[in-house]
């Protein structure tokens, strides 16, 4: 059930970094790489909205990350084929997996190779396994019905079962994965598949991968926070926020970033900061305000992640020029905040808006586009 939660006054979702950086005129390439890893050049523009959405509120929450591509872009080829090594490194990462126990060795998985830990991890907690003649092939590809058998292992005592089975026309009724991928269906951890067939021997593909870890952290339900924690960490970190902003002091700014956020919304709050510096540098006035009554309404809450959506007033910016002219802008407020745990604490992650407002700043004319296979 939703919930509606009054926030303070200073709940606020200042002038973007990127409008206010955007009118300075000035050379921008330093701060574009600071959020360059959170716009795959191959995600820019995705035809299913959900998907986009998951993916891009893993993205900010540092879950899964692109590779290397040019000019400090990255890419998230997410039709290619995830590998066993790919996938538990995911997976080790998304649930904060942690191990000191005993784990097998193989003889081809090298101490220090990147995906070394995760798979010492996974396989110490049950979760992975190797190959009779020792190996674990961590380049081979997983495939679905592996997949779906480690997720519901992994998430079988925090993500409750309480969805429908779907009927797939190619998952025979006595093989060893039915019994999981059935499983997985009743805890919401399976997207729509095209002509209802689950492929399960088929390789997993890098998008089905990061969207059953999405449905499976947005789904725990084993130890929920209380509203107010999740209400106040906002309402705290848009004070410090506006505050900074109002007052010109930008190591508050800096210190509610890494106090209050992490991942893409440290760096939104640091972008914007920059462009409110830059602005008042340069001899203008900069007045931030807001009218309406804003509020907040809880959409969903995990044990790990949740999200908020911000509505009911309207953010106003003024900046007046060295000249006398005058800006103002008027930014109607309707966003979606995410927050996750990390350890003991919360932070706010996400924008929604945030999000979108950098991705324009960064591409306004984006020719890149990602589009899902035919159905």
């Amino acid at each position: 059930m939703k919930r509606i939660i009054l926030i303070f006054s200073t709940l606020l979702l200042l002038l973007s970094g990127a409008s206010a950086y955007a009118q300075t005129g000035k050379d921008t390439a330093v701060l574009k790489a600071t959020v360059l890893p959170y716009y795959p050049v191959d995600f820019v523009s995705y035809s299913d909205t959900n998907a986009y959405d998951k993916v891009t509120a893993l993205l900010q929450a540092g879950v899964i990350k692109g590779s290397p591509n040019t000019g400090g872009s990255v890419k998230l080829n997410p039709e290619g084929t995830m590998t066993r090594a790919e996938f538990f490194a995911m997976l080790v990462n998304a649930a904060e997996l942690n191990s000191k126990a005993p784990a097998p060795s193989f003889s081809d998985v090298q101490a220090g190779a990147w995906y070394a830990e995760p798979i010492r991890i996974a396989t110490s907690l049950g979760f992975a396994k190797g190959y009779p003649e020792g190996t674990f092939r961590p380049n081979s590809p997983i495939t679905r019905a592996e997949m779906t058998a480690v997720m519901v292992s992994t998430f079988k005592n925090t993500v409750q079962a309480e969805g429908k089975i779907i009927t797939y026309t190619d998952l025979p009724i006595n093989d060893w994965y039915t019994p999981a991928v059935q499983q997985a269906a009743k805890m919401g951890l399976l997207d729509e598949q095209p002509k209802n067939l689950f492929q399960p021997q088929a390789p997993a593909k890098r998008i089905d991968a990061m969207l059953m870890v999405y449905n499976a952290l947005f789904h725990e339900s084993s130890a929920l926070p209380n509203d107010w924690t999740l209400t106040n960490l906002v309402q705290d970190v848009m004070i410090e926020n506006y505050m900074g902003l109002n007052n010109k002091d930008f190591d508050r700014i800096a210190n509610a970033a890494h106090t209050y956020a992490t991942g893409f919304f440290t760096q939104y709050l640091l972008l914007n900061s920059e462009g409110i510096a830059s602005l008042t540098n340069d001899g203008n006035r900069v007045f931030l305000y807001f009218e309406g009554s804003p509020h907040a309404e809880i959409q969903l809450k995990a044990d790990r992640y949740a999200m908020i959506t911000v509505t009911g007033y309207t953010d106003v910016s003024r900046v007046i020029y060295p000249n006398g002219s005058v800006l103002t802008k008027k930014v109607p407020i309707e966003d979606t905040l995410y927050l996750r745990k990390k350890g003991n604490d919360w932070f706010v992650f996400g924008s929604k808006n945030g999000y979108l407002s950098i991705k324009e700043w960064l591409q306004p004319k984006a020719t890149v586009s990602y589009r899902p296979a035919a159905k």
